[in-house]
């Protein structure tokens, strides 16, 4: 996997970095990679890297990436938006948690 960086916009308002790229792959990469990829590239932690989007052509190798790297893990929870699989896993931790306490 090769990963090319089309553009890349500082935004001082959110504290983020955004980043336009085309990464070159046989399969469509998982958001993971992808994230990985990143971090490596600009020496930041997985943690503070939100990928927006994985889109490729039918029938090409190539595959446009967006996604935002932040400073700190506080800039990213307070800017992005939890899915409601996110919430839901951490109301059941929390409520887990609450529990042992009590015991």
């Amino acid at each position: 996997m090769e990963l090319k960086i089309i553009q890349e916009k500082e935004n001082p308002l959110f504290k983020r970095k955004e980043i336009l790229a085309e990464l070159n792959s046989e399969i469509t990469p998982k958001i993971i990679e992808v994230e990985k990829k990143l971090s490596e590239r600009f020496s930041k932690p997985v943690e503070n890297i939100k990928t927006k989007r994985i889109k490729g052509k039918f029938g090409s190798k190539t595959f446009r990436i967006e996604a935002n790297i932040y400073e700190s893990m506080e800039d990213k929870n307070q800017t992005e938006i939890k899915t409601k699989k996110q919430r839901e896993a951490e109301r059941k931790s929390t409520k887990a948690i609450s529990e042992e306490k009590t015991k």
